[in-house]
This record gives structure tokens, C-alpha cells and sequence, in this order.
């Protein structure tokens, strides 16, 4: 079947994950006229999903095939990746300052935050119409109560720390 990834492509969004500062170099001081809109998720369960992500557990055999094989938890190598996941809050820098966003749609409520953006923006669509797509599959060894150690917290904290601030994250 077809695996869906997003894809923000447009006439000023000309790639994927594009920053505050990205859309500045673009369009200059104008970027400053527009709302932000942010998505937020809780920074331990965006380091576990990113951990988990589909594509960091695709290979290329020999003869080409591409192999899916099924995530398996290391605590080390989810140390050593958190230095690879970029915190949210960085696509809010612009010249070395963090930018307020007007909306925070979080994971956790995506639905009631979507929901009351679409309310002030007039867009006339309710957080339930949202299709839910690249979702991970979490490793068949992974037990978040177990795996999920202080020195997994509290590197996570330390790596995402503006996050648990400015989006109001414990």
C-alpha cells in the first residue's frame, strides 16, 4: 500500500520542516505580519516516536529491495539519537530570539486545540475531521514503564528544555 508522509510544499514553503527563520530569509520582516501556528507534543514522546520512526528502521539489501525491519529499544542509541532531534521550539528561532506562537496545537489535545484554531480563524472545520497518518510502530521490546529510566528523563528534559518551557510541558 502507500505509506503517507506529509508534504508542506508551496510557493514560499519550498521544502519540508521549514523554520520561522527559513520563512524570514524568504519573505524578510513580513514573516513578523502573519499568525504562528505550532504544533507541540510532549518532548518524551516526540524522542520515543522519532526513535521509532518508520524510516530509521528501513534498510536497502544488496539487490536493492528496500526491508522494513521492526524497531527494537536501545536505551543507548536513544541517547545517542536526541542529539539528531531538532526541539520544536528551535523552528520558533528567528535572529536568536524564540517567537511567541499565537496557537500551540498540541498532540496531547489535538483535536480541541485544532478545533479552537479553526473557531478564530473562521475556517469552518472541527478538530474530528483530522486523519490520523505516520503513526510509528513502537519496538516489541519497548515498555515505556520499565525502559523510560530518570537518565532517559532527565536527558530528555535537558535536550528539550525551551520546549517543556514554552509550551508548558512537566
Amino acid at each position: 500500500g502507500v505509506m503517507h508522509r506529509f508534504a508542506r510544499k508551496g510557493s514560499v514553503t519550498s521544502f519540508n520542516h521549514a523554520t520561522l527563520y527559513d520563512y524570514k530569509k524568504i519573505i524578510g520582516d513580513a514573516v513578523h505580519d502573519y499568525k504562528i501556528i505550532m504544533r507541540a507534543r510532549h518532548p518524551l514522546d516526540h524522542a520515543i516516536s522519532y526513535y521509532h520512526m518508520p524510516r530509521r528502521w528501513l534498510s536497502i539489501e544488496a539487490d536493492g529491495v528496500h526491508v522494513q525491519r521492526p524497531p527494537i529499544w536501545d536505551a543507548n542509541a536513544f541517547l545517542s539519537l536526541l542529539k539528531e532531534i531538532k526541539p520544536a521550539s528551535d523552528f520558533l528561532l528567528v535572529d536568536g530570539e524564540h517567537v511567541q506562537p499565537d496557537y500551540v496545537i498540541r498532540l496531547e489535545s489535538l483535536e480541541a486545540d485544532f478545533s479552537e484554531f479553526c473557531k478564530a480563524a473562521e475556517l469552518g472545520i472541527k478538530g474530528s475531521d483530522l486523519p490520523h497518518r505516520n503513526k510509528s510502530s513502537l519496538s516489541l521490546n519497548f515498555d515505556r514503564q520499565k525502559d523510560i529510566t530518570p537518565e532517559i528523563e532527565a536527558a530528555v528534559r535537558a535536550h528539550f528544555s525551551y520546549d517543556y518551557k514554552l509550551f508548558g510541558y512537566t
